[in-house]
């Protein structure tokens, strides 16, 4: 059990870190984009809107948007932010790059 929560903190930490330098070093980075391959999905868009403390839908979001991807579907992930543009579960009246959801054929 031990070694499951140390995987699951693992895993969580490079992603946040992933995140986080995705944030820093890239002027389009208060939002993540996975192009979809060829599959079932191939032409759809799929929007997760991420920004609650409980679930850490900050984290799970990315994670879930990937494997939706290699299905073909083409998938942004909103976050929540700060003014500084810091990603914060808690501002939920600040979500980064609204105007993906015209082009969402689910959120």
């Amino acid at each position: 059990m031990k070694s499951l929560l140390s995987l699951r903190t693992l895993i969580i930490s490079a992603l946040t870190l992933s995140v986080s330098f995705l944030h820093a070093n890239s002027p389009d980075s208060d939002h993540l984009v996975f192009e979809g391959s060829d599959g079932p999905g191939k032409g759809k868009h799929v929007v997760f809107l991420s920004g609650d403390e409980e679930y850490r839908s900050e984290e799970a979001l990315p994670m879930l948007a990937q494997m939706l991807a290699k299905q073909g579907f083409k998938c942004t992930v909103l976050f929540s932010l700060n003014e500084d543009g810091t990603v914060n579960p808690d501002a939920g009246d600040n979500v980064s790059h609204p105007e993906a959801m015209d082009s969402a054929d689910a959120l």
